[in-house]
């Protein structure tokens, strides 16, 4: 969070980028902003901003750009994918507090929807429960995880082999 490029480096990776048309995929709220900024300092490059705020979001957007489609359809493509797409991120809280009515006492897990904190809980496997019943709810056809560096291969495997038992039809896919 924070080693945010300024908008400069934003602007010369487009500059870089030695191309007629740039997608730009900020991957943080805290970015999109200084990509509309960015993307008014450079000229002759056709610039569009998608405004990822995680890098699922980003992930999705790759899996439907197709080189063999125009530019801005590419771009509509992309925008409409992170329309529907949920994000869970999972951290550990540093102090006690409370936050829009869920209570956190430090070293508990986090589960993080969209942006808002709606679980805190002592327990990780708790935790990834309550997270895979979220999805499960919603009948996602596919999921994808991205295993953190400290992210433990024993709980993706048993979140994923619960999910898969729930919803058959699921698509699981793990990432490091």
């Amino acid at each position: 969070q924070t080693l945010n490029p300024s908008i400069e480096d934003i602007a010369k990776a487009i500059e870089n980028a030695n191309a007629d048309n740039v997608i730009v995929l900020p991957n943080n709220s805290n970015i999109i902003m200084a990509a509309y900024a960015a993307k008014d300092l450079v000229e002759g490059v056709n610039v569009e901003i998608i405004p990822t705020k995680y890098m699922t979001q980003a992930i999705e957007c790759l899996v439907h750009f197709s080189p063999s489609v125009e530019f801005n359809v590419n771009v509509e493509m992309m925008n409409d994918a992170i329309e529907e797409l949920v994000n869970f991120e999972i951290t550990t809280a540093i102090k006690d507090t409370s936050i829009e009515g869920v209570e956190i006492k430090a070293n508990d897990y986090l589960g993080i929807k969209n942006g808002k904190i709606v679980y805190s809980m002592p327990n990780i496997e708790d935790l990834l429960k309550n997270i895979a019943d979220d999805f499960i709810k919603l009948d996602c056809e596919h999921i994808t995880i991205l295993k953190g560096v400290d992210g433990e291969e024993s709980l993706i495997t048993s979140i994923s082999e619960y999910i898969e038992e729930e919803c058959a039809f699921t698509e699981i896919e793990v990432h490091d």
